[in-house]
Order: C-alpha cells, then sequence, then structure tokens
C-alpha cells in the first residue's frame, strides 16, 4: 500500500484468477471511519506463441534432448508436451521448466534419449479456457555405437 497527498493506493503486482472479487478498505483516525468498495477484474491475454519449437530434432540415444518455446499470457499458460494426441506425463525422464528470468520461455527436456521418443510430438499451450497448439515437430534417435575390438584366433 502506497499513500501520497492523503490517498492510499493498494497495487497488486502479480494477479491470479482466483484474486478477482469484491474488496473492502476501512480507514479509521480520531475522527471516525471510511469505507470503500471496488471489485477486481483480472484481464486475461490469449496465450500467444511468440518463439515456435524447431520441426525437426534429433536426439542421441542416452543423452538429453533439450527444446524450447516462447509463450505469452496472462496469466501465465501451461505448457504440456504431446506425443501424437496424448500428453506426455511429466517424470524423471520427461520434465517442462519455466525460464527464471521470466522471459516467457518454457523448456520441455527429455533426459536418457531412447528409441521410443522417436515420433512427431508437440507442445500444448492451455490458459484457462484457451488452448494453443504448437509446431508439431518429428523427434529422431540415432544409436549410441559401441565399436569393439574383436581378437583373432590362431
Amino acid at each position: 500500500m502506497h499513500t501520497e497527498h492523503g490517498t492510499a493506493t493498494l497495487s497488486i503486482r502479480e494477479t491470479e484468477l482466483d484474486d478477482k472479487g469484491f474488496y473492502t478498505v476501512r480507514a479509521t483516525n480520531v475522527e471516525g471511519e471510511a469505507e470503500a468498495k471496488t471489485t477486481l477484474f483480472i484481464i486475461c491475454i490469449d496465450p500467444v506463441i511468440n518463439t515456435d519449437l524447431d520441426t525437426t530434432l534429433q536426439g542421441t540415444e542416452g543423452e538429453t534432448m533439450t527444446l524450447k518455446l516462447a509463450v505469452s499470457g496472462t496469466p501465465k499458460p501451461d505448457i504440456v508436451r504431446m506425443k501424437g494426441n496424448d500428453e506426455l506425463a511429466a517424470s524423471d525422464r520427461v520434465q517442462v521448466t519455466v525460464s527464471a528470468d521470466n522471459d516467457d520461455t518454457y523448456a520441455s527436456t527429455i533426459f536418457n534419449v531412447q528409441p521410443k521418443d522417436l515420433g512427431e510430438d508437440s507442445a500444448k499451450i492451455t490458459r484457462v479456457d484457451e488452448s494453443l497448439q504448437s509446431n508439431k515437430y518429428k523427434v529422431t534417435v540415432s544409436g549410441m555405437w559401441v565399436w569393439m575390438k574383436v581378437r583373432g584366433c590362431g
């Protein structure tokens, strides 16, 4: 709360949809009491893909593969990685994270890439009642080759 020239201002820096509603402020001093009421509306901004996914990705079996997507919207949208039409649940191997820099960048990481990660994937972006689909991208996985020296007989 900030007071200047006898006027108090309440600023809410980061809002969530749950913050909407009716608010009452009461001021009391030796002269008496005053009350003001207001309604807080949260204006949502539909999600927008600012930087979409690359359409082809190469992963190496056993290694880590990360793809990035920049999406804006208010409130901040949720991102889910999709394999075909199915959502990939977050696990120890598959994670979606939001940049700590607050720059609307999301990273989807697959740890220990496996042949089962092959296929056509995308990202589903949702916010309240609005959803978007990113570019579909094809994941190819190359195997790790292990060379062994074979000793001849004789």
